[in-house]
């Protein structure tokens, strides 16, 4: 098991295959015209692309390890910063003049462009995961999934709520995520036998087919939230489990694209925009 652990020796290239191909998926899911809800190719990528990135980041976040701010400060939090500026200078209105008050806006929730949300969402999950390291994962997974729950369905009104402080913090936070990343710490130390791979494999294309039956023909938030999150789950298990396997594959385009993945994630939007 110590092999597939975060900043070990030996680095598990399918954790950056993976990457690759959701970093594929979510340049599609931006480059494809139209609205989620109306375009089915959307809707079936935003019901996983996001979700799989948090369980990712989760499965590779290291409780063990010493909270170290510098990394996170290097590694992630600048490239953020110079990102938000050059999004900033693109989308912005030369002719309504400097806007000091927005432009720390942008800076704080990445608001210059709508992709920049996952980085300021990342950091607090990190943060969140690291003070309350000691608590059990069970308790954590409960606490999450009641955040889910309560979030994924009033998000549309948590969104557009007329606080400006509430609209902000679920606009840039989305912690209906967190469950996912808490999903993926917690299975880095889950045995997945190949029975159970069988048998969630079916699951999974099981209900892709309801998410296609749901887009076409159903219209009740409390079941797409369910679906949502059991396709989710489902698909996090199945990573674990490749991840974990002595399955050989070697796509290196697409690992090199995960090996940087936050440069793709958070510069893709300059090729659709520009």
């Amino acid at each position: 098991k110590e092999i597939i652990m975060q900043e070990t020796t030996a680095r598990n290239t399918k954790i950056d295959l993976l990457k690759g191909f959701l970093i594929i998926f979510v340049i599609l899911g931006h480059a494809i015209p139209g609205n989620v809800n109306t375009v089915i190719s959307r809707y079936l990528i935003y019901s996983f692309h996001m979700p799989m990135f948090f369980g990712i980041s989760g499965y590779l976040f290291n409780t063990d390890k010493t909270f170290k701010p510098t990394k996170y400060i290097k590694r992630i939090i600048i490239p953020y910063v110079i990102a938000a500026l050059v999004f900033f200078v693109l989308n912005f209105d030369f002719n309504a003049g400097v806007n000091a008050v927005g432009l720390i806006k942008e800076l704080i929730f990445g608001f210059s462009w709508y992709h920049l949300w996952y980085v300021i969402s990342y950091l607090v999950i990190v943060f969140l995961f690291t003070a309350v390291k000691k608590v059990p994962m069970w308790i954590k997974l409960i606490v999450f999934l009641a955040v889910f729950l309560a979030v994924k369905i009033n998000f549309d009104q948590l969104s557009n709520s007329s606080n400006t402080i509430v609209k902000l913090f679920f606009n840039a936070v989305k912690p209906y995520n967190f469950l996912f990343f808490a999903i993926g710490n917690a299975l880095r130390d889950f045995e997945i036998k190949k029975p159970l791979v069988k048998a969630l494999s079916v699951a999974a294309l099981i209900l892709i087919g309801i998410r296609v039956y749901d887009f076409y023909c159903m219209e009740n938030i409390y079941f797409e939230t369910f679906e949502f999150l059991l396709l989710n789950v489902v698909l996090l298990f199945l990573m674990a489990a490749f991840v974990k396997s002595d399955v050989k594959i070697r796509i290196k385009p697409f690992e090199d694209i995960g090996k940087d993945s936050l440069f793709f994630y958070l510069y893709h939007m300059v090729f659709i925009i520009v």
